[in-house]
């Protein structure tokens, strides 16, 4: 493969926030592989996760979401496990009916692989399995936002209890008491120790501070106690954005109300070299750390959420933002997931590797 390089690079430096996020999560995800199977006789719980048996990097399924004809690339209509109002662990910015989004089609939209059943997860099911086990989703604002979506799947059966939480509300940890699971995320963007001065609406002041030999120890210092870690390995779980017309920052928008035709979006060409690479990375780690006694498996979501640009906030990340001017700008958020909505079938993945991994 061929690539323009010149393209390539000048995509790199109006990227610099991005590229710094792929570069060192690709760097940083071999030496969190490398801590881990270099101390794999600490962790011994892992080895017998059903979740990780196998660790064959495994294409993923095929999956279509769209309104073609063909009968093979036909998308099912379900029903949503909970709602805005029933579940209290949805932030406000991917509450998108509180916040004011009228249509409803891209909460019952699910994806549907060709040539197999994909079954929803069971809550009940899934919590009687992992009784006495710990759980953490370990990245950015997309581990968040997916561990928002498991607690509101699970707590249809029973509510989870927060714990802890640290300063910031960032790194937090529930469990389900009948079953004593335990699921926490760790803020953790880059793997590695760093500072990053920008707030809630990803505004910078100020440069990332980045230490690259450094892992990160809000990770580091809990990884020995977890039987099952999620990493984010790429930029936000490699979950593709779908600004169209612009970025977030320059008038970017995400008005699309139905799914979309498979190749309608792509990754940019700086985001799909890198991960081209992380996989590769993944692949040597994962034989590497099966030698060990630790084992990997692979939750690609990317090519599923391609199809899904109809499921982000846009301008509902905001509260009610046309209510006073139907005309109003609005910085739109097209990266993120509303809740309910699409990122609650990435669940029913987790539960089928778990069940038939």
């Amino acid at each position: 493969m061929e690539y323009n390089w010149k393209s390539w690079w000048r995509s790199l430096q109006r990227n610099n926030y991005f590229v710094i996020k792929l570069g060192a999560s690709v760097l940083l995800v071999g030496l969190a592989f490398t801590l881990l199977y270099n101390r794999s006789s600490d962790f011994s719980p892992v080895s017998h996760a059903p979740f990780l048996e196998n660790t064959q990097i495994l294409a993923p399924p095929v999956i279509s979401v769209n309104s073609q004809k063909n009968t093979d690339q036909i998308p099912t209509q379900g029903r949503t496990f909970y709602t805005n109002r029933s579940c209290s662990f949805i932030e406000d910015h991917q509450n998108c009916m509180k916040n004011g989004r009228m249509d409803t089609d891209y909460l019952y939209w699910r994806w549907t692989p060709r040539g197999c059943e994909l079954p929803r997860l069971d809550p009940e099911k899934f919590l009687d399995l992992m009784r006495n086990k710990s759980w953490a989703f370990i990245g950015d604002s997309i581990s968040r936002n997916h561990v928002q979506s498991f607690l509101c799947i699970l707590s249809t059966v029973e509510k989870a209890i927060e714990v802890y939480h640290d300063e910031n509300y960032k790194s937090r940890k529930w469990v389900f008491p009948s079953s004593n699971f335990t699921i926490s995320v760790l803020w953790s963007p880059f793997l590695a120790e760093s500072a990053i001065f920008e707030d809630i609406n990803g505004v910078s002041t100020s440069e990332i501070e980045l230490h690259l030999d450094i892992l990160d120890k809000n990770w580091t210092e809990q990884y020995k106690s977890l039987d099952y870690m999620i990493f984010s390995g790429g930029k936000w779980t490699s979950t593709p954005d779908h600004f169209e017309g612009g970025e977030w920052f320059n008038g970017g928008t995400c008005k699309r109300k139905l799914p979309a035709k498979e190749g309608e979006f792509e990754l940019n060409e700086l985001n799909r070299i890198l991960r081209d690479i992380e996989l590769e990375e993944f692949e040597k780690a994962s034989i590497k750390a099966s030698e060990n006694g630790v084992n990997f498996r692979l939750l690609d979501v990317s090519p599923l959420s391609l199809l899904r640009p109809d499921g982000h906030p846009g301008p509902y990340r905001f509260f009610q933002p046309f209510a006073k001017d139907k005309n109003a700008k609005v910085i739109s958020d097209c990266l993120h997931w509303c809740l309910p909505g699409p990122i609650d079938s990435w669940n029913d993945i987790l539960m089928e590797m778990i069940v038939n991994g």
